[in-house]
């Protein structure tokens, strides 16, 4: 899950992060200024990509205009696109042939 990962015109860094939870309380985190998103580093499965794809949400909002945030919403809509993305093939959205065709 290291590497960037381009919301809106902006490439965000994710790191896997050590005692995160420890010195902050969090699992997850965003930085927009930096363009970080750091992962609490023992996180596995299931639980790592729930929260990288929370803070993703984060930052969708983030590059869509809202610096403030309700984390209520935010758990819920990253819920619900967490699903999705698991339980869809969404290949076709590379870039392909099919692009080509529009």
């Amino acid at each position: 899950m290291v590497g960037k990962y381009r919301i809106g015109s902006v490439a965000y860094e994710v790191k896997h992060v050590p005692q995160l939870a420890e010195q902050h309380d969090l699992i997850g985190q965003i930085v927009y200024k930096d363009a970080v998103i750091k992962l609490e580093e023992t996180l596995e499965g299931t639980r790592l990509k729930e929260v990288f794809i929370h803070e993703i949400m984060h930052g969708i909002f983030y590059e869509a205009g809202y610096a403030e945030q309700d984390e209520d919403l935010i758990n819920r809509t990253a819920k619900v696109l967490y699903g999705m993305l698991r339980d869809n093939d969404f290949g076709f959205m590379l870039n392909g042939k099919e692009d080509e065709e529009v």
